[in-house]
């Protein structure tokens, strides 16, 4: 069995594009300069990672509002990519306290904590859809440990190793950032594990993700999930904050990153004991049984993520993708033209019909879905706008 493979960015079109299903584990990259990136977004504006990365050199220039707009550009284009609902809820924090004192002098206390919630449910949701997101974003511009007062050192035992890893982090030094929690994790003050703050471990249990250190991860999250379940027993939670089934949810991703696809699947369904409406539980799932080619189960399990977010039009292409993959191609000829009723904007959509449509025999569909991919595809999409357009070079 092979680990489900990792990479930057979007799934374009699921298999059709010569490769599994996706995790849409986005693998730090170098940040272009601005200028450049403001290019690309005009020249590609339907392509979220455009949108995504001009947003965060926005942010890293301090242009707050303009960032904003960018990644909420990202996420209307694409609701399942989770690095700009990251972005999001960080820009409270990088926006600084001065500015939150005029927003409650001008707009009220209200508006304030509104926003606050806001980033809150936004932080918890990049997690639920890819907790293999760009650390940096979390990192960057953490104002507890940017500027640690000296206390800070003496109060927390760990704190030190904590502001280590997160600098680590914010320079894209993700092996040195585990490092130095992994010398934190053993400190004998820490016991064996349980002692330890939410923070340290859910930083090393995600890092360890991004690094393929699973059984260490795993460890660190099991802890997390049955500490914070337990706390839950006793007082209730508050907020929208990460919940034991949040840090549950992580975990069955990493053992499903891990390849131990039979608990992975056990984690996820008890996630969704506690939140049926938990929809990246079935989408997570859905990809296990592609790559176990157990295709009843994946098309199951689609079709469960859409029954819990029907608004969500690009559930509608990853079914249709599952259904082409498993040979059901009328299906999902169908499913895909709903899809891009539903969801017109996205590329995939216009391309996995066009392969649809062909399959079928249906030329004058294929056709018109090709061309239609063709108009609105970013660059990013060369090779599938190479085929696109040689497939209607050869039709009559």
């Amino acid at each position: 069995m092979t680990d489900p493979p990792r990479r930057r960015g979007l799934a374009l079109a699921l298999g059709l594009l010569g490769a599994p299903a996706l995790l849409l584990a986005q693998k730090p990259a170098p940040r272009p300069v601005l200028d450049t990136l403001v290019a690309r977004a005009v020249r590609d504006s339907l392509d979220p990672i455009a949108h995504y990365d001009l947003g965060a050199a926005l942010a890293a220039a301090k242009k707050f509002d303009e960032a904003e707009r960018e990644f909420r550009a990202a996420v209307a284009l694409a609701p399942q990519y989770a690095d700009p609902y990251l972005a999001l809820a960080r820009l409270p924090a990088a926006r600084g306290e001065d500015y939150w004192k005029r927003r409650a002098k001008n707009d009220g206390e209200g508006s304030v904590r509104t926003a606050l919630l806001q980033a809150e449910r936004y932080y918890r949701r990049a997690f639920l859809i890819n907790p293999l997101v760009d650390l940096r974003v979390m990192a960057d511009d953490d104002p507890r440990y940017r500027h640690a007062p000296p206390i800070a050192y003496v109060i927390w035992w760990w704190y030190r190793g904590m502001a280590d890893a997160v600098h680590a982090v914010s320079r894209e030094e993700y092996p040195r950032a585990f490092d130095a929690l992994t010398r934190v994790r053993q400190d004998k003050r820490a016991g064996d594990g349980s002692e330890l703050p939410s923070q340290v471990l859910w930083l090393r249990g995600l890092l360890g993700a991004q690094l393929g250190r699973y059984d260490e991860s795993i460890s660190d999250l099991d802890i997390l999930t049955g500490r914070t379940f337990a706390a839950e027993t006793t007082s209730a939670r508050v907020g929208p904050t990460a919940s034991a089934n949040d840090y549950r949810y992580t975990l069955a991703t990493v053992r499903y990153l891990a390849g131990r696809y039979d608990e992975a699947i056990a984690t996820f369904r008890r996630s969704l004991e506690f939140d049926i409406g938990l929809y990246q539980a079935h989408i997570q799932m859905a990809r296990m049984y592609e790559s176990l080619k157990r295709w009843d189960d994946a098309i199951a399990e689609r079709r469960a993520a859409i029954a819990a977010d029907p608004d969500d039009g690009s559930l509608l292409v990853d079914l249709g993708g599952t259904l082409a993959l498993a040979g059901r191609t009328e299906e999902a000829e169908t499913v895909l033209g709903e899809a891009t009723t539903q969801a017109p904007r996205d590329p995939r959509a216009w391309y996995l019909l066009g392969i649809a449509a062909l399959r079928a025999s249906h030329a004058d569909a294929a056709r018109a879905a090709l061309t239609r991919f063709i108009a609105i595809a970013p660059s990013r999409y060369g090779e599938q706008l190479a085929e696109a357009r040689q497939q209607l070079a050869v039709m009559p």
